[in-house]
């Protein structure tokens, strides 16, 4: 759980531009940077969706993190269903 706390923090540090610092790239500034692409989603689909491939990683990464974890727990406590 604290390395989603911490991931998802230092994601929105860089999308708000006090966090990592290019050159470093991280998920956070790449929404940063292609945010302004989705107003042209009306013009160009493939433009429009941009900005949500690094946020889905995000939201993704997150949630199987969440999932392995809650398995390795589940596995490990001896607790039977």
């Amino acid at each position: 759980l604290r390395f989603c706390f911490v991931f998802l923090t230092i994601a929105a540090l860089s999308f708000l531009g006090v966090g990592i610092q290019p050159p470093t790239a991280d998920w956070g500034s790449m929404v940063r940077e292609n945010a302004s692409l989705i107003q042209f989603a009306q013009y160009d689909l493939k433009a429009g969706l941009t900005p949500l491939l690094p946020a889905s990683a995000i939201a993704l990464l997150t949630v199987a993190v969440n999932f392995v974890v809650d398995w390795f727990l589940h596995h490990t406590s001896g607790i039977k269903d």
